[in-house]
């Protein structure tokens, strides 16, 4: 058979196809043949068996009458009729005592060469034995039969198979005949009418191929219509198929460069820096130089899109990227990891030197046009470096210990470089952890509020209370890097409302033991005043509880976000309209102050604690605080002090004519519990300031 498909090879197409057409119509007569034999072999193997077991049937009624009366002669007979049959391998007939009375054995049947294969394919099910009990009916008692033997037969089905199986072969060899006739008759009239053609141009596409010209047009004289037809559609498809292999490969070429690099900045992309990463560790060898790779982030980056939109946001990456790469020219190509997270690899000789170099490259100051006009950006970097093998040794737990770093720098204040160290991971892991831990307690609802009073400085009432969130009651620290977290993960939404309902629920209660002007504070984030239906949903909540919105204070961080936010705006003019207070918390510390209290108004200003600790001794925070002091009076607004534990410190901010104070000094934040019995014992014993 090889023989044979090695010279098809070496033959013309038209030869290959009458041989392909004689074999096809040889095989069919192969199946065709197999079917009809089949069928009238299994008709043929059925009737024989149908006989063999009808005869049997014939001889039961004498058998039963001779066995009963033990007539051997009778039974010799019956079976004498069977000595000739080889359908049976062997009949018994055995008396009720077992004593057998008759038999005829014949010698088995030699199977032919495929009769065990269709036995087992095709009849399986047949019985090769049959076992019967005889019994005698007497004309005195019709109603029970007497046992009075057995007759017992072995069907030799081989016999039986080789019979049909030489009718089977009978028909499938005539129907293959012919079929092979019928297949060199197609052959011959296909070479004579299309052959001829075909050779001619399967001989010409043949030579273009091995010339390696595959879309080489045809030309060729040939007669038919159709072989005509056919010429001329390969020209004009080889003429496609050659403009579309170069557009392809072309195409190509563009998708592969596209799928390495970043389409913004033109610079490569996480996958090609794992890549290239992969390689080089695999021919880093010991002793040599290390490999360090340094991830850059831009510090607040999102303030960028939110303050002058994202057009100007992505002329700031661009803008950073072709920075790194120029200061860092003689290094490694510059990748891109995410929204504006950089990265490059170095293989320094000089460790002190490079880190230098990185450090210098940590600030961008740039010009960019935003609505027609120009406005200077000034960027800084945070860089997190990691070295292989000895921080890791394969690319993700490289870039894992890289990415540590920088969160590091960005533990460490921004605008700095830090190294990959252990503690840093396992404080990464820490952050982790806490954040999991602050899933499952939101989802099961497992933690604490604390609250830290109010008091009026000028005759020391209780005026209100900041709700803070604990995460259990043992446990009075501020999470400020567990919220945080939640806030960069979005889980502080369903966080903040479940704290206001929490909130609720404990002072709703106690509202009328208080003072009217009494307000509960909580902290909100601007995550969830940009949310659209915020407004509503905390409306439902007051109403649900019976909590007076005018009792109601929402403490704001500064967040630059919320300045022209559409959604920010609609909430915070509903809730005023119905009497909630804003406060803008931890005023001076954060980003733009001066212009959230132009386009927001805000009802208290709360100075941060970091003015207040070193009061009265630090002439600077005094004038600090005098300052906001004099800026809150004339905007109308009314002053909180955090971080007041002396009674100096009380004093000082009264003078000053500070509104309300919160410290240390009046309680330190209580569960709702211990609240409410500290609000009974200033009733007991007010505390009034001696000045008053």
């Amino acid at each position: 058979m090889k023989r044979v498909e090695r010279r098809l090879d070496t033959c013309s197409l038209t030869a290959r196809f009458t041989f392909f057409v004689v074999m096809l119509t040889v095989v069919s007569g192969l199946v065709f043949g197999g079917l009809l034999g089949y069928d009238s072999m299994r008709d043929e193997v059925h009737e024989q068996y149908r006989i063999a077991n009808q005869r049997l049937d014939f001889i039961q009624e004498p058998a039963r009458f001779a066995l009963y009366h033990l007539d051997t002669e009778t039974v010799r007979a019956l079976l004498q009729s069977f000595q000739q049959d080889p359908a049976y391998r062997r009949i018994d007939l055995v008396s009720d005592q077992g004593e057998n009375f008759g038999h005829v054995n014949h010698a088995p049947a030699q199977p032919a060469l495929l009769t065990p294969l269709i036995k087992r394919a095709f009849f399986n099910d047949l019985p090769a034995a049959r076992d019967e009990r005889l019994f005698h009916v007497s004309q005195f008692n019709t109603r029970k039969g007497i046992y009075v033997g057995r007759l017992k037969a072995d069907f030799d089905l081989d016999h039986i198979i080789n019979k049909a199986t030489a009718a089977l072969f009978t028909t499938f060899w005539l129907t293959c005949i012919q079929a092979l006739v019928l297949g060199i008759l197609v052959a011959a009239v296909f070479y004579a009418s299309v052959g001829r053609p075909l050779q001619a141009i399967t001989r010409t596409i043949r030579r273009h191929a091995r010339r390696g010209q595959p879309f080489a047009t045809l030309d060729l004289d040939v007669s038919g219509f159709e072989l005509k037809r056919l010429v001329r559609h390969y020209n004009e498809h080889a003429s496609r198929g050659e403009r579309y292999l170069n557009e392809l490969t072309e195409a190509n070429r563009v998708l592969d460069e596209q799928t390495r690099r970043d389409p913004l900045t033109q610079d490569y992309n996480r996958r090609e820096l794992v890549r290239r990463l992969a390689a080089m560790l695999a021919g880093l060898e010991s002793g040599s130089e290390p490999l360090a790779l340094v991830i850059w982030d831009i510090d607040g980056f999102s303030r960028v899109n939110d303050r002058y939109g994202q057009d100007i946001g992505d002329a700031a990456l661009k803008e950073v990227s072709s920075r790194l790469r120029h200061a860092f020219s003689d290094g490694a190509p510059l990748y891109r990891l995410q929204a504006d997270i950089f990265a490059m690899c170095f293989r320094p000789r000089d460790m002190d030197h490079l880190t230098t170099r990185l450090s210098d490259a940590l600030r961008v100051e740039t010009t960019l046009e935003a609505e027609k006009s120009c406005s200077t950006i000034e960027l800084t970097l945070s860089a997190g470096m990691a070295l292989a093998p000895e921080h890791a040794a394969t690319p993700e737990s490289l870039l894992h210990a890289a990415h540590i770093g920088l969160a590091n720098a960005k533990h460490a204040g921004q605008q700095c470089l830090r190294t990959y160290s252990p503690e840093a991971g396992e404080r990464q892991k820490r952050k982790v952890a806490a954040l999991l831990l602050l899933k499952e307690r939101l989802a099961d609802g497992n933690f604490a509020l604390a609250y830290q009073p109010k008091v009026c400085l000028k005759d020391g009432s209780l005026k209100g209370c900041e709700a803070l969130f604990r995460l259990n009651r043992g446990e009075l620290s501020a999470p400020y890097e567990l919220l945080q977290e939640a806030e960069a993960t979005g889980l502080i939404i369903p966080l903040g409302l479940e704290i206001i309902r929490r909130a609720l629920t404990d002072f709703a209660p106690l509202l009328p033991a208080l003072d009217d002007d009494f307000r509960l504070g909580i902290n909100i984030s601007p995550q969830q005043l940009v949310e659209p239906d915020f407004s509503h949903r905390l409306e439902q909540m007051l109403q649900h509880y019976r909590f007076p919105a005018n009792r109601l204070e929402l403490e704001i961080t500064e967040a630059t976000q919320l300045i022209n936010n559409h959604a920010f705006k609609d909430n915070h003019r509903r809730l005023r309209d119905l009497g909630v207070s804003f406060s803008l918390d931890d005023f001076g510390t954060g980003y733009a102050s001066i212009e959230y209290l132009l386009f927001i108004g805000f009802d208290f200003l709360k100075i941060d604690r970091q003015f207040v600790k070193d009061l009265p001794e630090d002439a600077n925070s005094l004038r600090v605080c005098r300052a906001v002091l004099t800026l809150a009076r004339e905007l109308g607004c009314r002053t909180v002090i955090e971080g007041i534990e002396t009674p100096a410190q009380e004093a000082l901010m009264r003078k000053h004519q500070a509104t309300l104070g919160q410290g240390y000094l009046y309680a330190k934040p209580m569960d709702i519990d211990a609240f409410k019995r500290y609000c009974h014992t200033r009733k007991a014993t007010p505390r009034i300031p001696p000045e008053a």
